[in-house]
């Protein structure tokens, strides 16, 4: 039980920590624009609150609590991933792709005649 804790929790934070630097640098969202700064804060908050009771419980060998914890990571993980593929919010709706994609034709180029035409 001790094992399948620790693993669940090494997963957990390379998970949340692939999430936040992934939406940080824009290739995931949760869909609600600015908004998915609350989503990265109670993110951060629920990998605190994890870390401090991964902390504590590490000299007891309750099976118990491992197991509520273990428990709570999985939770935690199964929430983050479904939100942001499947519950994504309004603004960027769930299109299949995991990772955000960017239409290039809504850009134009910049050797483009059309933007000297204007200036």
């Amino acid at each position: 039980m001790r094992s399948a804790y620790i693993i669940t929790y090494i997963v957990y934070t390379i998970v949340s920590i692939f999430i936040v630097s992934c939406i940080l640098l824009g290739y995931l969202s949760f869909g609600y624009g600015l908004g998915d700064i609350m989503y990265l804060i109670i993110t951060a908050i629920l990998w605190v609150i994890i870390t401090i009771l991964v902390l504590i419980n590490r000299k007891t060998v309750k099976i118990s609590s491992l197991a509520i914890l273990t428990l709570t990571m999985i939770i935690c993980i199964i929430f983050l991933i479904s939100k942001i593929t499947i519950f994504r919010g309004p603004e960027y709706r769930w299109n299949g792709d995991l990772f955000l994609t960017v239409n290039l034709k809504a850009f134009p180029d910049s050797d483009s005649p059309a933007l000297f035409d204007e200036i």
